[in-house]
């Protein structure tokens, strides 16, 4: 309907870094988990009728636990394990000297958690060094691992 019938989405992952909640303790920790995000453009023009920029116009996001209005609902009402959170503003890759710029964010202990499988620096370790790899949901951690057999 905004975008005339055309999908303005794109893809991006944001790494968790779990547990930590200093930045400096996030870049040697080796436990993280990755989330894949879409970035869904809701128009296709800024408010005066021209091109908007692609970071500055209204786009809803979505990951495996919800939808999101923007993205400052987004990071306020994650559901995502709480540590410090690396991806890109607002959903979009941006080169800078030929390095993509990365931001930085703190997430906390939600009121609720809900289930989501999420991949993870260990489950990963482990499909690669066993071809037995399986999707369980783990009571104990309220989400679902990947158990080797």
């Amino acid at each position: 309907k905004c975008a005339n019938g055309q999908s303005l989405s794109a893809l991006f992952f944001a790494v968790i870094v779990n547990g930590v909640t200093d930045l400096k303790e996030a870049e040697n920790s080796r436990s993280w988990s990755i989330h894949p995000v879409f970035r869904c453009r809701r128009c296709d023009a800024d408010t005066d009728g021209g091109m908007s920029s692609s970071p500055d116009c209204c786009c809803m996001y979505v990951d495996q636990i919800g939808l999101f209005e923007d993205c400052d609902a987004y990071l306020k009402r994650t559901a995502l394990p709480p540590g410090v959170m690396v991806t890109c503003d607002r959903g979009v890759y941006k080169l800078i000297d030929g390095q993509v710029e990365l931001k930085t964010y703190l997430i906390t202990e939600k009121m609720y958690t809900r289930n989501a499988c999420f991949i993870t620096s260990e489950g990963l370790k482990a499909a690669l060094e066993f071809p037995g790899v399986h999707r369980l949901y783990s009571e104990s951690r309220s989400r679902y691992i990947l158990q080797v057999t």
